[in-house]
């Protein structure tokens, strides 16, 4: 592991991280070595405490290196989110105190995301339907399973309206993520169609969706990958509709809720 550079993460640094200064935020990552040591050390401990502790109890379940790691860069990337909206909250004097902060509690969701992995492996070996509806999916009802897709006008409000706010918050969405999930998120796109459905899909709670999943498997990808990225997105659609896409959202909450 490369050594992180403490005499660079400044209280001035740190402070201006947790007020979402872009400045500071690119030297944490880049510069001072600290993002990737954590994402590091956390995909480390994280992948002994699967192999040792989580695995030898429940050895139907199978977690790939790829999907670990994955979980360790959420994880992290969760735990500064939390930080960056609540600054008022954290007090770091030093970079060993934001070290050890960022550290324990990334560790700590990493664990709790291996689990969580654990237990959907465990819903689709037992085969539970309790919990799903007539389709085999379980569902949240939001305001986007309530978006029309026609263009008819509803509750005062033209289709058109509405679809700039979609619009939005896909284009948004789609720049906020890594890569691998931005590969899987067009691919959803691609399977479904058009963008309402695609956003339906991102706030349902269900891991169960053969028809989009024949589209991956065609090309290739295992179930688990699916699963395990379909978990990342809708982790992050949360908090990005919370945050980052918070006033498009809104505006379509408020529209559906005074129908």
């Amino acid at each position: 592991m490369d050594r992180i550079a403490f005499d660079k993460i400044t209280p001035d640094l740190i402070e201006r991280w947790k007020k979402c200064d872009k400045e500071a935020e690119r030297t944490l990552l880049w510069e001072t070595n600290l993002f990737r040591a954590l994402k590091a050390v956390i995909f480390k401990e994280d992948a002994k405490y699967y192999y040792n502790e989580v695995w030898p109890k429940n050895p139907e379940s199978y977690l790939e290196r790829d999907e670990i790691e994955g979980f360790a860069t959420d994880a992290l990337m969760g735990v500064r989110d939390r930080v960056k909206d609540n600054p008022s909250q954290y007090s770091f004097p030093d970079a060993r105190r934001l070290w050890s902060y960022l550290k324990v509690s990334g560790i700590g969701a990493c664990h709790n995301a291996v689990l969580d992995e654990v237990k959907i492996q465990q819903a689709h070996v037992a085969g539970d339907e309790s919990t799903k509806d007539k389709e085999g999916i379980e569902t949240e009802e939001t305001i986007m399973s309530r978006i029309p897709s026609s263009d008819e006008a509803e509750n005062g409000v033209l289709v058109g309206e509405i679809m700039d706010d979609i619009d939005t918050l896909y284009k948004n969405f789609l720049s906020s993520l890594s890569k691998q999930l931005r590969d899987h998120f067009l691919g959803l796109e691609k399977a479904m169609g058009d963008r309402v459905s695609l956003m339906n899909f991102l706030q349902a709670k269900g891991e169960w969706f053969p028809e989009v999943y024949d589209h991956f498997e065609k090309r290739g990808l295992k179930r688990r990958t699916f699963d395990t990225n379909n978990r990342r997105l809708r982790e992050k659609w949360k908090n990005f509709s919370k945050r980052d896409g918070r006033e498009p959202y809104n505006r379509l909450k408020k529209r559906y809720e005074k129908g």
